[in-house]
């Protein structure tokens, strides 16, 4: 929610029809005229929804984990586990083992370009760093994961599928031969091994890209740009406000065609990343090696993280600016879950330059990066370069309230509440 510079919503019949063309607006839930998914996105949906498919043996209260345990449709595809919601990361499938990261939503994640580095940061990528290029080499990490379905290879996981209940419609979806290809006695090597595991992990990214619910369009805001509703006083106050303090990271205009083609209706969000300064997480584990840091871009978890600090040091403690799309049902926030209501999220951005020790407990500015990268957190932008020339909040206490009541209206219809 950081913005530079003001963006207006031009709120004109034009603009009714164009995002009325791209399906914006819609608050029809009725799956009955969504268009038939292929046969590959059928596979994907069947992979996504088993929980069988992770490493069992590593569970000590049994069971299993899948892409649904951490994504849940009824909470916008986010982790609605306790753990997740107490702590602010998620558990791997032995509960006894935390990931580092707050699960990040996966709808409208789809029109994310490919990841790249620029002259002036990053753009584009899947997941808080970026490190998948795109849906389908993300798709491909969860199984093997250590943090989340800790299978120990490929071959393994793929003797998992064989074992499932899913496996017989599996195999007519996506084809006997690719399964047959391969025994249960060839490992990570075998090149049939690793084209059945692409294909698997392609055909997940499948059901994410043409399935309606991570792509609907349907909230208020967006009913409200074709004239269909109509956003209350607070609501549009808090809109204005969002343009002038949030819309540079989080455009509410269309987004740029150079990032995303064909256009959509607003994505609220540019793809690009930032650092700000978000405070330490204590009830992350790994928090409690006072020598770890969560560096986004700068590791641990990209494989280029030490050629990222060597050569673009700027960029370290930079995380991807998520869409806003569904923010008040994915909590907690940030990528470290640190907040846990969307109203300390505004605050944050209101205040963390006037009364830093409100949000930095142990009096350390930036504490969640090392000194030497606490002069990358964001200053420039509003509403923190506002709160440094004044020495006054970016907005008033009601004023943030207008804002989280705008933000509101950016739920998809079927999870918004009355």
């Amino acid at each position: 929610m950081k913005a530079g510079k003001q963006f207006s919503l031009i709120l004109s019949c034009t603009l009714f029809s164009l995002l009325t063309a791209c399906g914006g607006g819609s608050d029809d839930d009725n799956d009955d005229d969504a268009p038939e998914l292929s046969r590959q996105a059928q596979a994907g949906r069947l992979v996504f929804n088993d929980t069988s498919l992770s490493d069992p043996t590593n569970t000590p209260a049994g069971g299993g984990q899948g892409c649904v345990s951490c994504h849940d449709p009824a909470l916008a595809y986010t982790d609605p586990s306790t753990v997740n919601r107490d702590i602010g990361v998620s558990p791997a499938v032995d509960p006894s083992i935390l990931g580092i990261r707050n699960t990040p939503t996966i709808p409208y994640g789809i029109f994310a370009p490919p990841f790249s580095f620029t002259a002036t940061g990053a753009v584009g990528g899947i997941v808080h760093d970026g490190r998948f290029i795109n849906l389908e080499a993300q798709a491909a990490g969860p199984p093997l994961n250590q943090r989340e379905m800790m299978n120990d290879t490929r071959a393994a996981y793929l003797l998992r599928i064989k074992q499932s209940t899913i496996y017989p419609e599996l195999r007519r979806l996506l084809g006997a031969n690719l399964f047959d290809s391969f025994d249960n006695n060839d490992d990570d090597t075998s090149p049939a091994v690793n084209t059945a595991y692409i294909t698997l992990a392609n055909a997940v990214a499948a059901f994410e890209r043409e399935d309606a619910s991570f792509q609907l369009f349907n909230s208020k805001f967006d009913a409200s740009l074709n004239g269909r509703a109509q956003l209350t006083a607070d609501e549009q106050a808090g809109l204005n406000l969002f343009n002038t303090h949030c819309a540079s990271c989080h455009p509410s205009t269309r987004p740029d065609q150079s990032l995303v083609n064909p256009p959509t209706p607003p994505l609220f969000t540019d793809f690009t990343y930032h650092a700000l300064g978000v405070p330490r997480n204590a009830k992350i584990p790994d928090n409690a090696d006072p020598a770890f840091f969560d560096l986004g871009l700068c590791g641990p978890e990209r494989a280029d993280a030490a050629t990222v600090r060597d050569q673009r040091p700027e960029l370290c403690g930079a995380f991807k600016v998520p869409t806003l799309r569904n923010i008040a049902v994915t909590a907690p926030y940030f990528h470290n879950g640190f907040f846990a209501t969307l109203e300390e999220v505004v605050e944050f951005y209101a205040t963390r330059e006037v009364t830093p020790e409100r949000w930095y407990v142990d009096g350390v500015k930036y504490n969640d990066l090392t000194e030497q990268y606490r002069g990358n957190v964001n200053n420039t932008d509003v509403p923190f370069a506002l709160q440094t020339s004044t020495g006054q909040r970016a907005f008033s206490p009601a004023e943030a309230a207008q804002i989280v009541a705008f933000l509101r209206t950016l739920t998809d219809a079927h999870l918004a509440t009355p």
